[in-house]
């Protein structure tokens, strides 16, 4: 057992994580779940149904499969997969009928480092929700996607809430009990076991 107090104080332990940890919800950004297939493609069909007047190359770059493929590749530092996908988006946005402006935005070194900019944001978000979930720190995530600085504020702030509510139960399980070491483990533990059970 995590608890050697009484048996409600447990049942109210655990009913406390419970809410921390649902309250929590979605912390940060979650990236499209689907595995990714060869569909990234404009078949002649999906051609004839899309709106010209609304699509535009952010539809090409929020493609599930182009957003996985482009952060495989990223951390795999495979830059001839990277040209790939950003050759197929290219003719893509050509198939669709997007203006030459939007075809340039996606072509040469700058539409390339556009999309790696982005997988890396992407990488960071999804990497820092594993870390959250698992109450790790993000330390080493910053140094590796710099690319997301602009998060980290935000981030840092999740992660300080984060065990500070893991604390404050502790605490209020405690009861003036002069060692909080062992509820703030037993708070640790449940977290991940519901963590867990999300997945």
């Amino acid at each position: 057992m995590f608890l050697n107090p009484l048996s409600s104080k447990a049942f109210v332990f655990i009913t406390l994580i419970a809410i921390a940890f649902i309250a929590c919800g979605s912390v940060f950004l979650y990236l499209n779940s689907a595995k990714p297939t060869n569909s990234f493609q404009v078949t002649e069909e999906i051609k004839s149904n899309l709106d010209l007047n609304q699509f535009s190359y952010q539809d090409i770059l929020e493609n599930p499969e182009f957003k996985q493929g482009m952060q495989r590749s990223v951390k795999t530092k495979n830059l001839n997969k990277a040209k790939a996908l950003q050759q197929k988006a290219i003719q893509i946005a050509l198939a669709a009928g997007l203006d030459d402006f939007e075809v340039q935005l996606l072509s040469g070194d700058k539409g390339l480092n556009f999309m790696q900019f982005l997988a890396k944001r992407q990488l960071f978000a999804a990497e820092f929700e594993v870390r959250y979930q698992g109450l790790k720190d993000i330390q080493q995530l910053k140094l590796d996607y710099p690319e997301a600085a602009d998060l980290f504020a935000r981030s840092d702030m999740l992660i300080a809430k984060r065990d500070r509510d893991i604390i404050d139960i502790a605490k209020s399980l405690a009861t003036g009990n002069a060692d909080l070491e062992p509820y703030i483990r037993a708070a640790q533990q449940q977290w991940l076991r519901n963590s867990q059970a999300k997945e």
